[in-house]
């Protein structure tokens, strides 16, 4: 209430007496307020005077301070989720006011701040930082938090984009090896008595190598044409990038009735991306955030020219480089450097 009080005064009513102002603080302050008033018995020099007055009205309302437990409560507060830097240091500010440090005021204020921040890279920078101050911190710690923002605003058309083309896994094929019987009952009447027919062969109807006449394609649909007896990892009419997984378990033939026993095959014949973005790691380069995409099948590890700029590094120190480097698809990417 007092520091409301003030700040009305100072702005509207700043060129009255005190007496005035008085008045106003009991008027405001309600009956209550009063009878503490009446209670000090103020001489009348005493009582109008508002400095006195306030000083009169501290001594009521305050508990008296105890400077221990005041500076402990200042040197074991920490800046706490979601608090920004500003709301951090303003909170230390006002704690230590009641601690009576005097001179060392601005001094503490600024260690106690540097220990309690959570970001524990901007604090080792910090710590590193010579002739540091309570203002030269607070403005390293906005400038860490502005790159921060700015590094999260380019990041999310990247994130967007694969959010808008969700992975997909296209068929997955539960194929069981069929008799003779039923090799005949889908219009495939070929003889397999004869040893030749047995015979392993490389299909291209279905990329794998099986007995003649026991493709796992056979009557199935492509996931890319849509039309029937081949997979879509061979398909012909679309040539694009494609991933497939083919889990097989060898067949198992009879050399006395050359019947056909069962045989599990798991076909996963088009595969787009993976349902989540386990492959994406965050690391600190240079004291910044860095989202990275991770490939084991990777031979070198690359970083985008412009990727490089943001983290303030200099395109010049980088080496020349004679490597090759390709894409998954084959395609040429252009290298400017290695460090």
């Amino acid at each position: 209430y007092r520091r409301n009080f003030e700040r009305y005064v100072l702005g509207y009513h700043n060129s009255k007496t005190d007496e005035s102002k008085i008045a106003m603080l009991l008027f405001n302050g309600g009956d209550g307020l009063q009878d503490i008033f009446e209670s000090f018995n103020l001489s009348g020099t005493e009582g109008g005077n508002l400095k006195i007055v306030l000083k009169k009205f501290d001594d009521f309302f305050l508990p008296k301070s105890n400077v221990t437990y005041e500076r402990f409560v200042f040197f074991t507060h920490k800046q706490q989720e979601g608090e920004s830097f500003e709301q951090y240091m303003a909170a230390l500010r006002n704690l230590s006011k009641n601690c009576n440090f005097g001179t060392l005021a601005d001094e503490l204020v600024r260690d106690i701040f540097v220990v309690g921040i959570r970001d524990k890279s901007l604090q080792e920078k910090l710590m590193h930082t010579e002739n540091l101050s309570v203002s030269s911190a607070l403005d390293i710690c906005r400038a860490r938090a502005a790159v921060s923002k700015q590094i999260e605003q380019i990041q999310v058309p990247d994130i967007k984009q694969e959010k808008a083309d969700p992975p997909i896994v296209d068929a997955i094929h539960k194929v069981r090896s069929h008799n003779k019987s039923r090799l005949k009952e889908r219009g495939d009447n070929r003889d397999f008595s004869n040893g030749a027919d047995r015979e392993s062969i490389s299909c291209k109807y279905c990329s794998f190598t099986h007995a003649f006449g026991r493709c796992p394609a056979y009557g199935k649909v492509c996931n890319l044409c849509q039309k029937k007896n081949h997979f879509a990892k061979v398909c012909m009419s679309a040539k694009k990038k494609l991933h497939s997984l083919e889990e097989n378990y060898s067949s198992n033939e009879s050399d006395s009735d050359h019947e056909f026993h069962a045989v599990n095959e798991l076909v996963i014949s088009a595969v787009d991306h993976a349902s989540t973005f386990w492959y994406l790691v965050t690391l600190e380069i240079c004291s910044l955030p860095v989202t990275l995409k991770v490939d084991s099948g990777a031979s070198c590890n690359v970083m985008s020219l412009s990727q490089l700029l943001r983290l303030g590094l200099d395109p010049a120190n980088l080496t020349r480089s004679k490597t090759l480097v390709r894409s998954f698809t084959n395609h040429k990417v252009p290298v400017v450097g290695k460090c």
